[in-house]
């Protein structure tokens, strides 16, 4: 089915409402003589439309057991877990099924492994040296050491990411430090709000994950660019989480006693996110009906409304004015 298309985002499902009004904006002024002076006229047209954001609530579909590990990533359609105790990495299959195969840890001097990362044929492995370093080791898919380097600390390592180029390293008071791979310096800094274990670390296509051990048991989205949490996934049997990874469409999260959770986690909050950033920051975009017409539109009006006893649906409301008109 066609939906309706504005710029870049798409509606997941069409518009269930939508008014249009014609304004004739300007008139023939004349002077006492009876002479026209002439004034520019043309038609304002100008689109309400009203639209439901709903996904349902976040639930566990699957759930193992795997071994002596607190940390988990997923690329290329396998799970990676880091073995602690047998000095591996080992690699599962993404429905949790079986072990495939194991990745040797033997080369790295220092065992006091924090948690890892994997992208493409690299591994991202950061340990702790002592109270005030951390170490940080890329290793290829045979367990053979490419880069390593170290970089100080005030507090615990308790996440890793490879994202948008840089390394991304979660510490447990949430502070969020941006890495260059290079040479581990440190570029900028996000400060997430204070008073939550925060622990896990991913990332989709936009945004990082961050999870927490605290009772609240959360996954958050959080936008590198402003340093704010947009979005919080939770449900009643979530796992207090010491670790997280995302496959495009489900999380993995790791709990203390190695119990792994595949999770179908609620994102409406993060979708109305990108929305009014695209509302934010194209002054004029292109809107395409279900039917195919297409018209120049920017929008002046736009509200947001929680239903009334439904966590996870939205009513949005905006006015859309067409801007090539005359």
């Amino acid at each position: 089915m066609t939906r309706w298309k504005y710029g870049n985002y798409e509606f997941g499902v069409n518009p269930n409402g939508m008014e249009t009004s014609t304004e004739l904006v300007g008139d023939n002024v004349r002077t006492l003589s009876g002479a026209t002076i002439s004034q520019p006229s043309f038609l304002k047209d100008s689109h309400s439309v009203t639209s439901v954001f709903y996904q349902p609530r976040s639930r566990a579909i699957a759930q193992a057991v795997v071994q002596n590990s607190s940390a988990v990533c997923f690329d290329n359609g396998q799970l990676y877990v880091l073995n602690r105790v047998n000095d591996r990495i080992d690699v599962y299959s993404s429905n949790l099924s079986n072990r495939v195969s194991s990745v040797s840890l033997s080369n790295l001097q220092n065992k006091n492994y924090v948690n890892l990362d994997v992208v493409s044929n690299r591994f991202w492995l950061v340990s702790s040296v002592n109270s005030s370093t951390d170490s940080i080791t890329q290793l290829d898919f045979n367990g053979n050491i490419v880069s390593s380097g170290t970089i100080s600390k005030t507090m615990e390592c308790s996440g890793v990411r490879y994202f948008n180029g840089y390394l991304w390293l979660l510490r447990t008071n949430g502070n969020i430090e941006k890495i260059r791979t290079n040479d581990f310096a440190k570029v900028s800094i996000v400060v997430l709000p204070y008073e939550l274990y925060y622990s896990g670390l991913s990332s989709d296509s936009n945004f990082l994950i961050v999870g927490n051990r605290d009772s609240y048991n959360k996954l958050y989205h959080v936008d590198t660019k402003t340093g704010k949490i947009i979005n919080q996934i939770y449900f009643d049997k979530m796992n207090p989480v010491y670790d997280v990874t995302y496959d495009g469409k489900y999380f993995y999260t790791i709990n203390q006693n190695n119990v792994l959770q595949k999770i179908d986690g609620n994102t409406v909050e993060c979708d109305l996110h990108l929305f009014q950033y695209e509302i934010e920051n194209y002054a004029f975009v292109n809107m395409i009906t279900d039917m195919g017409v297409s018209m120049k539109v920017m929008v002046s009006n736009m509200s947001i409304k929680r239903r009334l006893e439904f966590e996870h649906m939205y009513e949005v409301s905006m006015t859309i004015t067409k801007v090539d008109r005359g």
